[in-house]
């Protein structure tokens, strides 16, 4: 079955997360940090990685770069998500040099998010 870490140091972003995925064929793992995130990524080698750029211990754009620098990872697509705001272009911009493979501004629609997570993998969504 395909693997998706989320990772958000919100819980109520990563609960919306996993609702807009409730009806994909996929096992979902959660992390709310990114040093919490590096033990999941090596314990369960999710096929797909949603990772929020602002969190604690470790900032998404620092744990996608190490994802992205370790040879047995660097194939494993990072969805960044990010706030929109003033610095929103800036952010974008440090996401994209960490490595990342895609990006998503949030507040965002459930339809885009798994249109995104779509992109990177074979998975197929229960319609109503």
């Amino acid at each position: 079955m395909t693997k998706i870490l989320l990772v958000d140091d919100v819980p109520l972003s990563v609960d919306m997360q996993k609702s807009a995925l409730s009806r994909a064929e996929c096992e979902i793992f959660t992390a709310h940090s990114g040093k919490d995130a590096m033990e999941i990524v090596y314990r369960e080698s999710p096929d797909l990685i949603v990772l929020d750029y602002f969190m604690p211990e470790m900032s998404g754009d620092v744990c996608c770069r190490k994802i992205k620098s370790d040879d047995s990872l660097k194939d494993t697509p990072v969805i960044m998500l990010t706030m929109e705001g003033t610095d929103a272009d800036q952010d974008k911009a440090k996401c994209y040099a960490a490595g990342c493979d895609d990006f998503l501004t949030k507040p965002f629609k459930a339809n885009d998010f798994l249109k995104k997570v779509e992109k990177y993998l074979d998975i197929t969504v229960r319609e109503y």
